[in-house]
């Protein structure tokens, strides 16, 4: 575990350092620090350039591979924003016996914005709500418990094959490089 962080911190340090030679090179031919036109860089863009040069990528390629891997990130970020954080929430109460209760066990507020409507996330969060509030009641039967469950279990593999498609497509445009690069970076596994 200690060598995994240690890997990341360098990596981190090497594309931050590889970043900062990029920046600077654009600033010398925008006019440099004290020119007139210094771009505004966000931090999207930023994080765009670190990895493009992480993984030296020349701009013909870049073109290529920043859709598809804008593409998984996204998918990543929406599983992440609501799938993987609603599952590893811990219980808020526990009932007398020291036990938690079904209803503490989810939590049903998540935010509309972690699954885009018109998405499989969004698939996902539906059917994830409706089994959070199946869970809390007493009176439903195990059939419809079942029900809903094969359907939640359904819409996360759905979403899961969604996932391993892109980072399918977006790994068959890369050299090992940049494909070790991705794994670091956490897009590719």
């Amino acid at each position: 575990m200690l060598a995994k962080k240690w890997i990341g911190s360098l990596f981190a340090t090497l594309c931050l350092g590889i970043t900062s030679v990029a920046l600077a090179q654009q600033q010398q031919q925008n006019g440099g620090p004290n020119g007139n036109q210094i771009p505004q860089v966000t931090s999207q863009q930023r994080s765009q350039l670190q990895l493009k040069a992480a993984m030296s990528a020349t701009d013909d390629e870049w073109v290529a591979l920043q859709p598809q891997i804008e593409k998984v990130r996204m998918l990543i970020r929406q599983r992440d924003r609501f799938i993987n954080s609603q599952l590893s929430k811990p219980p808020k109460q526990q009932t007398g016996q020291g036990n938690p209760s079904p209803a503490t066990l989810v939590d049903i507020k998540p935010d509309k914005k972690d699954a885009p409507a018109g998405t499989l996330n969004a698939v996902v969060l539906d059917a994830y709500l409706r089994l959070a509030a199946l869970a809390s009641r007493t009176d439903v039967s195990g059939n419809e418990m079942r029900a809903s469950l094969a359907i939640y279990r359904a819409a996360r593999e759905r979403s899961d094959q969604e996932l391993l498609q892109a980072q399918t497509e977006l790994r068959q445009l890369v050299t090992t490089q940049q494909e070790v690069v991705l794994v670091l970076s956490g897009i590719l596994d």
